[in-house]
């Protein structure tokens, strides 16, 4: 009787090992299957947060992108508005305008950048994304398109800008030209060795009756250019005993300088004055 209770005893101890054996297998079990969970759930966490950081970047881009494009339009507007109305010819206006291009220039290179990270993250994730990867091709062939566009603008108004450089140069030589006018002073003696003047009619080969003009073929270089629209007085050495071509009265006044060697042409209205652009004024 004895001995069969202890045999009782003994499976009863080894019953209660086994049944604690199997609890801490399936603790164990359980606590694994905790492990992979959350790092299951802190995978997924990551993969969406992943697939957030992309499109919000290709959102950013593709906005800056069709800003880029409205911005184009309205330079590109007022551009041909400007031209047509002779605006661009203001220094000023043009530099805003070549200001504004290059702004758009820093948005798109600010973007480029922003594609080439977005291509190295999809390159380097160990899961690839097909279509995120046609939409940053895309990105870049629409940034590729704009700053083409962008550089053509460029060129086109700093093409502008020299055609109407060398235009305003051209009128100012014109207005130079024009506002231009050339006198010389000296003897009759003087003055028709240089072939400035000849005798004009008269008989007895011109000694008696003839009329002082100008020589036809005159060489400029003789003369003295001078702005006719700041010059109104002339001071010339000596006494004027004629001016050619003769202008009236009406247009000029002469008085002696203050040594009274001198004399001094006051001009009263300088464009009756000059409507010959030539003045020679004889002295003796």
């Amino acid at each position: 009787m004895r001995i069969q209770s202890y045999t009782l005893a003994i499976l009863l101890l080894i019953g209660i090992a086994g049944c604690s054996k199997k609890e801490a297998e399936l603790q164990k079990q359980n606590v694994d299957l905790q492990k992979k969970n959350s790092e299951l759930s802190l995978d997924l966490a990551r993969h969406d947060q992943y697939i957030e950081d992309i499109v919000s970047s290709i959102n950013d881009v593709y906005s800056d992108l069709e800003t880029a494009r409205a911005k184009e339009k309205m330079l590109l507007k007022e551009a041909e508005s400007r031209e047509k109305s002779k605006m661009l010819s203001n220094v000023e206006v043009r530099q805003q305008v070549l200001q504004r291009i290059a702004d758009i220039g820093n948005t798109l290179q600010t973007n480029r950048k922003r594609i080439a990270d977005l291509q190295s993250k999809l390159h380097s994730s160990q899961k690839q994304y097909e279509s995120f990867d046609q939409m940053v091709a895309g990105l870049k062939h629409n940034l590729e398109e704009r700053e083409q566009i962008i550089a053509q603008l460029e060129k086109n108004v700093k093409d502008l800008e020299v055609k109407v450089d060398e235009k305003e140069s051209t009128i100012r030589d014109q207005q130079t030209q024009m506002n231009t006018a050339y006198y010389i002073v000296g003897s009759k003696k003087d003055l028709r060795e240089k072939r400035i003047i000849e005798n004009e009619g008269g008989f007895l080969w011109g000694l008696l009756g003839s009329t002082t003009i100008l020589a036809s073929g005159i060489e400029e270089l003789f003369f003295r250019p001078i702005d006719k629209n700041a010059a109104t007085i002339l001071t010339i050495e000596g006494k004027i005993k004629e001016i050619l071509p003769k202008r009236s009265q009406e247009y000029y006044q002469t008085d002696s300088g203050d040594d009274d060697q001198s004399t001094v042409i006051k001009i009263v209205d300088p464009k009756k004055f000059w409507q010959d652009k030539y003045l020679v004024i004889i002295t003796g």
